[in-house]
């Protein structure tokens, strides 16, 4: 199962993701990302972005709060 830190961590380093961007940069399938990735949105570590033009996914950046559970402060 993924975990909060190495999602966040992975939204940080890809700046905008969807869970299925994600999972494919971690090799994981979008069923072990999506738990962590619906915790992270329900507790506001993850905020909405703008839609993928080319796949309509939603994409997702880290909000204030994410960063700072990664110790990245305002950043």
């Amino acid at each position: 199962m993924l975990g909060e830190r190495r999602l966040l961590s992975t939204v940080r380093e890809l700046g905008q993701a969807s869970a299925g961007l994600v999972a494919w940069e971690l090799s994981l399938s979008e069923d072990e990302v999506r738990p962590a990735w619906r915790a992270a949105v329900g507790d506001g570590l993850l905020e909405p972005g703008p839609v993928d033009i080319h796949t309509g996914e939603r994409m997702y950046g880290l909000s204030a709060a994410g960063r700072e559970r990664l110790g990245d402060g305002e950043r």
